[in-house]
């Protein structure tokens, strides 16, 4: 983390910038979408909106504010899957899941000044952890537990927002935000063989919304 900063405190520099230091944290909801390519896997599908909380750290400038950050959220899922039986008799399995998300992260914004505030739009580029536990799956109403997964896998994303300044270095904030993983976390699919079951690959879009507060010194 220490060289972290170094280097970005290095680089305004280089680049002429005065800066000071950010903290904060947000809050709020987040929606993920089905994975990418799922209508060739699923009968229906299912996300439930989640509740995501995080902390940022950076260096902030008149014009632009890069740092770290790390939100935790969660993925909640209900999926049907049609597969072939015994007999040539087609099986419906639902699937229910959940696994809370960790996702560390780098950002870089680009502000547009006003009085009193600023707007602000940018990237984001990290990871995503996760941790499924047990999928409860339902075989003609009769449950089994499958074993769930560990995971690490690359997120990026947009973001853009405004932040109102409200007294000294103390401000509030609002952002929108678009984040690409590059796997759904904690899914599995069966096998082509129907052998077992395996990760599925297609990422996902999120689309968290989220209030802020945070001190600029």
């Amino acid at each position: 983390m220490r060289a972290v900063f170094t280097l970005l405190i290095t680089l305004c520099s280089f680049a002429g910038y005065s800066q000071k230091f950010m903290l904060g944290v947000q809050g709020g909801m987040l929606y993920n979408t089905a994975p990418i390519g799922s209508s060739e896997y699923f009968t229906s599908f299912e996300s439930k909106p989640q509740m995501i909380v995080g902390g940022k750290l950076g260096i902030d400038t008149r014009k632009i504010q890069l740092g770290v950050g790390c939100n935790v959220s969660g993925v909640d899922y209900i999926r049907e899957e049609t597969i072939p039986a015994v007999f040539s008799i087609p099986a419906i399995i639902e699937y229910r899941y959940s696994s809370p998300v960790i996702n560390p992260y780098l950002f870089l914004n680009i502000k547009k000044n006003l009085v009193r505030s600023f707007l602000y739009f940018g990237i984001n580029a990290g990871f995503a952890r996760f941790n499924s536990g047990k999928d409860e799956v339902y075989a003609a109403g009769v449950p089994f537990d499958y074993a769930g997964v560990n995971g690490t896998i690359p997120s990026a994303g947009l973001q853009a927002g405004a932040r109102i300044k409200l007294m000294d270095g103390m401000g509030i904030s609002a952002e929108a935000a678009m984040r690409y993983t590059s796997a759904a976390p904690g899914m599995h699919v069966h096998k082509p063989d129907y052998s077992g079951l395996e990760n599925y690959k297609g990422g996902i879009f999120s689309f968290p919304l989220t209030l802020g507060v945070d001190y600029i010194f």
